[in-house]
């Protein structure tokens, strides 16, 4: 009897050990799924920048100044009472993109990319980030802090002041899931980095908070 419930005990082991390993390792892979499939989705909620809006001129610019420009606009037409992180996120990197292929400007296609911690209220967060050649590395855009709306020839002296405050994400920690920018990769797909395999409860907890409505994305 005592061999036969050492048998059992350590088979049950084994089997719940099994499933809390894949309960972490399904996590990281199934957040950013969610990630990519709302960024990739088209949401009545999320925030239009009319056509009307782009400047066909031919301009000069370079990254930095695009995304200032871009968010400046989607600034101008989003809803504070409305609109997160996400949406403001979302819809600037949509503009960034449109304003560059409309300057024919493709070699600036690399230059941005989402930066996310899970959308999870409260702390939930997304942002975006640019790479700086100066510095050779990313740093961060917060979508939150306003840009007011720009002229054309005002982007240039506003980037040069804009820099460090863009800088400043609001108490969230570092990112745990981003886009790979360029011409290579999918530019709306997230992938993880190593922190969300040790998120807390997995796979089976964020499945939880969703059915409970704790997560800001929605299908």
């Amino acid at each position: 009897m005592n061999e036969w419930l050492k048998k059992q005990l350590k088979s049950g082991a084994k089997a719940i050990l099994t499933v809390a390993i894949l309960n972490q390792l399904l996590y990281p892979p199934f957040a950013a799924k969610r990630l990519s499939e709302w960024v990739a989705a088209d949401m009545p909620e999320k925030i239009d920048v009319p056509a009307v809006e782009y400047s066909e001129d031919n301009i000069n610019w370079g990254a930095q100044e695009y995304l200032t420009y871009a968010h400046s606009l989607v600034w101008k037409h989003h809803n504070e009472k409305e609109h997160n992180c996400n949406h403001l996120s979302d819809a600037t990197f949509d503009t960034y993109y449109r304003l560059i292929f409309l300057q024919s400007r493709e070699e600036l296609e690399d230059k941005v990319r989402y930066a996310s911690l899970p959308l999870e209220k409260p702390k939930g967060h997304m942002w975006l980030e640019i790479y700086d050649e100066e510095e050779k590395r990313w740093i961060p855009f917060e979508t939150r802090n306003k840009t007011p709306p720009l002229l054309l020839e005002e982007v240039k002296k506003y980037v040069q002041s804009d820099k460090e405050y863009r800088k400043d994400i609001v108490s969230v920690g570092k990112a745990e899931f981003f886009t790979l920018p360029g011409k290579v990769f999918e530019r709306e797909i997230f992938y993880p980095t190593f922190h969300p395999f040790f998120y807390p409860g997995g796979l089976l907890r964020v499945m939880w908070k969703e059915y409970r409505g704790d997560f800001e994305i929605k299908e």
